[in-house]
């Protein structure tokens, strides 16, 4: 197996002689002992892309978040690829606190309450964390030579088991596609951790239900409560490093006006390409809705990502997974304007009859609608707190009642109002801008239950959504 090795400080160098698999180059930074590694080009992170390699292995504890942020987001690295050393080297080095402190993590963004250890996992590699602050329940089914003391409740083969539980621990001896089957009736989640030495061989009880996440450079299985397919729209103008990962798809907005990048484009089918200079990503929003038929569907940014709960990174499939069995979208972090409305703010950011021009004939548009839409329009625009930058995450049923609710009002508004030459280029997106402040208009007006991210903004040097 190829990998490649992050980092040669003495972390590397302590445990250099455990490394069987071929080693294709070390990446680092700063690099004053090259020397000992002649038989091994060392390389700077932005030549990583030359190189072929399965897996690339992390030799630092003290920075691994910021590394691996750099990989996944700048360099364009699958977060599976990525692994700590202490994962790497095998469970005799597994940071069991790390281990703990993840799952507790876990565990908290999906309001998890009863665990069910099945193999001992949290005794044999005392997660203590868990035992405070969760009920903990242990079948141990097969081994009979199980700790057992401290568990809440002890149940020697399956059929013992009389309550549906928030999230099982599996160990890997009850991997076998049968067990799992049978465990996935007591609970929503499963997860297990996959030994490094196993996943070489993962293929061998692969079970179309489960699939790899990682969890801070430890890999672990979790089973899906359902195939539902997720696709996350990355919007863009322009070539970028795109996130390595299935459920993410650039997407080149007003295609039709500069159709150079090889993403997919926004002037195939139903489409209102033509219109991006005026609409911004609301072209390719509009793509979206009339020609993607995902059960799930986002729309993400080319720089703005919503951040992981658990990992310094995007958030993966498992985690939208797990937040769409209690809410209904996903959105980017409330943005609170302390000293001017939102539409004060807006005026400042565009020319003063781009802005008067917009709002006069919005307000007309409203004046039409409903006592509700009226309040909302005006609760949003007087107020204080929006959903920035038209990012969700949500079903496609609800995307599709946003748009059927939304395009017609801008349509409206292309047909009264005058783009002047004269303003400058920022002011004559003056409507797109609108546009991101009705998303919050039309959500205040919905009973969905909505769930807020901090967004990951990229290539700023911010890397935890700061």
């Amino acid at each position: 197996m190829k990998i490649v090795i992050w980092g040669i400080g003495g972390i590397f160098k302590n445990y250099e002689d455990k490394i069987s698999d071929e080693i294709v180059c070390i990446v680092d930074d700063v690099c004053k002992d090259k020397k000992i590694y002649e038989r091994i080009e060392v390389i700077s992170p932005d030549k990583l892309s030359e190189y072929e390699y399965e897996y690339i292995v992390i030799f630092s504890s003290k920075f691994y978040d910021e590394i691996s942020y750099q990989l996944v987001m700048e360099l364009g690295v699958d977060c599976k690829k990525i692994l700590k050393w202490e994962y790497y080297l095998g469970e005799d080095y597994y940071n069991f606190s790390d281990i703990s402190n993840m799952i507790y993590t876990y565990c908290k963004f999906t309001n998890t309450r009863e665990i069910l250890d099945i193999g001992g996992i949290v005794a044999d590699k005392q997660l203590f964390k868990l035992k405070e602050i969760y009920n903990v329940d242990l079948l141990y089914y097969l081994d009979k030579n199980i700790f057992t003391k401290g568990y809440n409740n002890v149940y020697k083969l399956c059929e013992e088991i009389d309550k549906k539980y928030d999230l099982l621990l599996i160990n890997k001896v009850y991997l076998q596609d049968f067990l799992l089957e049978q465990f996935i009736s007591y609970a929503d989640n499963i997860l297990f951790i996959i030994p490094f030495a196993d996943f070489k061989n993962i293929k061998t009880y692969q079970n179309k239900r489960w699939n790899v996440v990682n969890l801070k450079g430890y890999l672990f299985g979790y089973i899906k409560k359902d195939d539902s397919i997720i696709k996350i729209f990355e919007v863009t103008h322009k070539e970028f490093i795109p996130i390595k990962d299935d459920n993410y798809l650039p997407i080149h907005a007003g295609s039709i006006l500069s159709p150079t990048l090889k993403y997919q484009r926004d002037d195939i089918g139903d489409h209102i390409s033509n219109l991006n200079l005026i609409l911004n990503e609301c072209t390719a929003l509009y793509w979206i809705w009339k020609n993607a038929n995902y059960e799930i569907l986002g729309l993400n940014h080319y720089r703005r990502f919503f951040r992981s709960k658990v990992n310094n990174y995007m958030i993966q499939e498992w985690e939208i997974q797990l937040f769409f069995q209690q809410y209904d979208i996903i959105v980017a972090e409330s943005h609170c304007t302390i000293k001017h409305t939102i539409a004060e703010e807006l005026q400042k950011a565009v020319c003063k009859e781009a802005f008067s021009k917009t709002m006069k004939h919005l307000k007309d548009i409203f004046d039409t609608k409903g006592e509700e839409e009226k309040k909302a329009f005006l609760y949003v625009f007087q107020g204080h707190i929006m959903y920035p930058c038209n990012m969700f995450i949500t079903y496609k049923k609800i995307l599709d009642e946003y748009c059927d609710w939304l395009f017609p009002i801008l349509f409206k508004l292309i047909e009264r109002i005058t783009i002047d030459e004269a303003w400058d280029n920022y002011s004559k997106r003056v409507i797109g801008f609108f546009a991101e402040r009705l998303f919050t208009v039309w959500l205040v007006q919905q009973k969905y239950k909505i769930m807020e991210l901090p967004i990951l903004l990229v290539g700023n040097g911010k890397p935890f959504g700061k």
